[in-house]
């Protein structure tokens, strides 16, 4: 896992769903879910200032995720409460 996202961990979470779920319907989460988005070459060609490749890394990355772009997750059980 990188500093902010990418690498080779799961590394994509959707906070906003379980926080919403907690402070709406009070169901504290038991575990959040991280995910290995497929990005291929995307990042790097984003980072170079391909915009069309930003384009789809943002589409690639946005909650929730398209099963085919997820190469695996991983659960995270360590929430305190």
């Amino acid at each position: 896992m990188n500093h902010c996202g990418g690498g080779e961990g799961a590394w994509s979470v959707d906070y906003f769903s379980a926080l919403e779920a907690w402070v709406e319907k009070d169901k504290a989460p038991d575990k959040l879910i991280g995910y290995h988005v497929k990005t291929g070459d995307l990042w790097d060609k984003a980072m170079q200032g391909d915009q069309e490749a930003w384009h789809i890394l943002e589409r690639r990355l946005e909650f929730p995720l398209d099963p085919a772009n997820v190469e695996f997750t991983r659960p995270s059980t360590h929430i305190r409460r």
